[in-house]
């Protein structure tokens, strides 16, 4: 990876980047305000993590040995530092955009926001956990993910 910052540093940027997405997350669900909800931590934050990832896939896949076809080609390229880390901002970005669509289902459809004490936390650890429980308690509406059917007021208790 030819950056100029080191990717321990990038590494910490990215999980800061991250938290503070599930912060606006967390505002726009106490205070009900979809701004924070739908637009700060569905676009703002998922939008830098986007970006932080295609400059390090850019600067570092192509140096990288390894391929996508094998789990041993996968591995390989996880090896490369800056590979590694564009791994996990596509993880932290794709995750928030799923907490987001899960809290914005959750609040306009009238349901308990409690519910989202267990699934957010589902999400933002366990990611497909997150989503697979959501699933099960009749979740996902089939809207586009992150911000589409985004209303002034949420719903909720």
């Amino acid at each position: 990876m030819s950056c100029m910052m080191h990717p321990e540093t990038l590494f910490m940027a990215a999980n800061l980047t991250a938290l503070c997405g599930w912060i606006a997350l967390t505002v726009g669900i106490v205070r009900r305000e979809n701004h924070w909800r739908d637009r700060v931590a569905g676009w703002v934050f998922p939008l830098l993590l986007c970006a932080g990832y295609t400059l390090l896939i850019a600067l570092s896949l192509p140096r990288a040995e390894g391929n996508f076809t094998t789990l041993a080609g996968v591995q390989q390229l996880f090896r490369s530092p800056g590979v590694a880390l564009a791994g996990w901002a596509h993880y932290l970005a794709f995750d928030l955009c799923i907490g987001v669509r899960v809290a914005r289902e959750v609040m306009e459809s009238g349901r308990r926001r409690r519910v989202l004490g267990l699934l957010l936390p589902a999400v933002f650890f366990l990611g497909p956990l997150g989503l697979l429980l959501h699933f099960m308690m009749g979740g996902l509406s089939g809207r586009k993910p992150c911000t589409a059917g985004t209303q002034d007021r949420a719903v909720g208790d």
